[in-house]
């Protein structure tokens, strides 16, 4: 599965280089609440503009510690933007692909803790919305629905778009 993600990531990579055109790319750090285990994380999203309505938008999240589990997961999402003409407003629909790697602390039966992680892909599906507040820089706001194996749960998502 490793060898997977890394060569996935090695071609997002090729991708970014061959898009340098200015405004074509964004950084976006990104808070997350996901409803599974009440957890809130944080992550990065570059974004990449294909054309006016078309983005890519992969990103890495980390969930921090709740309830003795945490997890951390790559998602590839696309958004079709619907810009409100003469507006600094646009929302989007998403979809796209998750992998999530779970861990939770367990101790077993003579009292030794050890850790227990499961892998999950699935998918996402949602809803995104942004706020132009500068020339490079955006505000936004995702909900997303992950069906992954063995369960499901919605991910809300806070960022901010930094355009270069």
């Amino acid at each position: 599965m490793k060898k997977y993600i890394l060569m996935a990531l090695l071609a997002f990579s090729t991708l970014f280089i061959a898009k340098a055109e200015s405004g074509d790319m964004a950084i976006a750090p990104q808070l997350s609440f996901a409803t599974k285990h009440s957890t809130v994380g944080i992550g990065a999203q570059v974004q990449i503009d294909i054309n006016d309505h078309l983005r890519l938008a992969p990103d890495f999240f980390y969930y921090i510690k709740n309830k003795k589990s945490s997890a951390y997961g790559f998602d590839f999402n696309v958004h079709y933007l619907f810009p409100k003409e003469g507006s600094k407003f646009a929302y989007y629909p998403l979809a796209g692909f998750s992998y999530h790697r779970y861990k939770t602390e367990m101790i077993d039966e003579e009292g030794e803790k050890y850790d227990e992680k499961h892998d999950r892909i699935g998918a996402n599906i949602g809803v995104g919305a942004q706020y132009q507040i500068g020339d490079m820089m955006h505000l936004f706001a995702e909900e997303r629905f992950q069906l992954l194996k063995d369960y499901y749960q919605s991910v809300t998502v806070l960022g901010v778009r930094f355009i270069f």
